[in-house]
């Protein structure tokens, strides 16, 4: 709506002027997620990590959105793994990081276990 396009105008203007600030970046890539545009999402992450950025807060919703966003559930545990060590009283960012890990590890069982029924249908 319009108040994202607002959102969006004003971090363009704060990223002009503060190009280094990992947070201008990191929040770049929480507008970039929740409008549906993953490769500038992507390049906004990656400048936000290469400047090293350390607001829990910003990762903790980074990861949160990502998880949201579907098929990029690597990225989001990456996101809350690293704000849950910065944070580790967050009960919140502690729940989403356990079911992340919980749903790939079951998709990993799940995928070995097709494996092996496929291996002994070829050796029957």
């Amino acid at each position: 709506g319009g108040g994202e396009a607002a959102a969006a105008a004003a971090l363009a203007q704060a990223a002009r002027l503060d190009v280094e600030s990992p947070d201008v970046w990191a929040t770049a890539a929480l507008l970039a997620v929740r409008g549906g545009r993953p490769e500038e999402a992507a390049a906004a992450l990656k400048c936000a990590m290469q400047l090293g950025l350390e607001d829990a807060a910003l990762l903790a919703a980074l990861g949160k959105e990502y998880a949201s966003a579907g098929g990029r559930a690597r990225v989001a545990e990456n996101l809350l793994r690293i704000a849950a060590a910065k944070r580790p009283t967050d009960a919140d960012v502690a729940a989403l990081l356990g079911s992340l890990v919980e749903q790939r590890e079951a998709a990993a069982a799940e995928a070995e276990a097709g494996a092996d029924a496929a291996d002994g249908a070829v050796a029957a």
